[in-house]
């Protein structure tokens, strides 16, 4: 039996990052922070 390596690609696109409103400026500042690594995270997975 024989076995193939095959290397997956995914292109992944991110369009919006939605982050609640009417929430202290500290904890929006976070919020934004966690949520923009998510996207940066996963444009550059490769």
């Amino acid at each position: 039996m024989r076995t193939r390596h095959h290397k997956l690609t995914c292109r992944c696109e991110v369009t919006a990052i939605f982050v609640l409103y009417d929430l202290p400026r500290l904890l929006t500042r976070s919020v934004l922070t966690h949520e923009l690594m998510h996207g940066w995270l996963r444009l550059h997975s490769n």
